[in-house]
């Protein structure tokens, strides 16, 4: 005898289906300081891969916190600057999936 499939399993497997198909999602939930831990508002963040390619920019809020979503994990370059500051650029930083931290301190 053949039965049916329960419609809650059948919307679950779909659903495990599309999430294994979907890229990985990268977010980076950031603060832009400066050498005094105050926070430093208007300062452009930029994410970009080593091996070249996209990658994404932000600005600091009012309060230095900025939001990156990038569209895969891996090893990036992380510059910033503003007005009034030094440059930071070409640092380092790998990100994995999920949700990543990353302060920067401008001097």
């Amino acid at each position: 005898m053949l039965t049916r499939p329960h419609p809650q399993w059948r919307a679950a497997a779909l659903a495990l289906l599309i999430a294994a198909g979907a890229p990985a999602q990268v977010r980076i939930a950031g603060k832009v300081l400066d050498e005094n831990g105050v926070a430093v508002a208007g300062a452009r963040v930029s994410v970009r891969p080593e091996g070249g390619g996209a990658g994404g920019s932000a600005t600091s809020d009012p309060f230095g916190q900025f939001d990156l979503r990038l569209s895969e994990p891996g090893a990036y370059l992380v510059g910033a600057w503003r007005e009034g500051f030094f440059r930071v650029s070409g640092s380092p930083a790998y990100f994995t999936e999920g949700e990543n931290q990353l302060t920067i301190t401008l001097n």
